[in-house]
């Protein structure tokens, strides 16, 4: 749009008007809105500003000199507002709000975690569950035990480390199933889950705390648990059967 604008504008005298960074701020001080610039809604109210601010006459001029005060007088930092030939007009310099103009919706960071979830089970009817104590999403919901990991890991990699082992003891195990991965979006992170179903000789040293317990399968229903782990149990995971 603002490419076509300029040469309709300016080549051939049409009356368009042009929407760059400058004119953003510009008009964004002039008028002192606070509309995000970023937002769809932002980028609308300026195009419709910018129309009907337009010298249909002298279109072409009225652009580039609307620009050229933006990257010459009315500058991003410290603009020389006390010398500027329309301070009598600028809202946002009576309302001391120039250096808050044009405003922009900061874009959240996306986190993008990796959840390695060890499904133990016993031989019996019996599965380990996670209570989520911490400060963490899902705060008092149930889950699996899990190793998070700062990219994804092979199973070799994930029986190597501390924390399995740490969880293990020693004890015999045998993994049957290694689900494919899960994606799970949150409003500011990124979930990405595998399941590994362990069978599960003898009880895990960790069991009686009060974080992980040892479950009979068929009480999960009852339990609160997140969407993320509600829906691999409709993958209808061995462990089930």
């Amino acid at each position: 749009p603002y490419t076509a604008a300029a040469i309709a504008s300016i080549a051939f005298g049409l009356p368009h008007a042009v929407v760059d960074g400058n004119v953003y701020r510009v008009l964004s001080r002039l008028y002192d809105i606070d509309t995000p610039i970023n937002k769809e809604e932002g980028v609308k109210l300026f195009a419709q500003l910018a129309e009907e601010f337009l010298d249909r006459a002298h279109p072409g001029k009225h652009n580039q000199a609307l620009m050229e005060f933006g990257a010459l007088q009315c500058l991003p930092k410290n603009p020389d507002c006390l010398r500027c030939p329309i301070q009598a007009h600028c809202l946002a310099l009576a309302h001391h709000t120039v250096e808050e103009r044009p405003q922009k919706e900061k874009k959240l960071k996306i986190r993008t975690r990796f959840f390695n979830y060890l499904v133990f089970f016993t031989s019996g009817q019996e599965v380990y569950l996670h209570h989520r104590r911490n400060k963490d999403i899902w705060e008092n919901l149930y889950d699996f035990p899990c190793i998070e990991s700062e990219k994804a890991l092979s199973t070799e990699e994930l029986i190597r480390t501390e924390d399995f082992q740490t969880l293990t003891g020693g004890q015999e195990f045998l993994i049957q199933r290694v689900s494919p991965p899960f994606t799970h979006k949150l409003t500011h992170q990124t979930i990405i889950a595998t399941f590994t179903e362990i069978k599960i000789q003898g009880f895990l040293p960790i069991i009686q705390t009060k974080d992980i317990l040892l479950t009979p399968k068929n009480k999960m229903g009852s339990l609160p648990i997140p969407k993320l782990i509600e829906n691999y149990l409709k993958t209808n995971a061995t462990w089930q059967a």
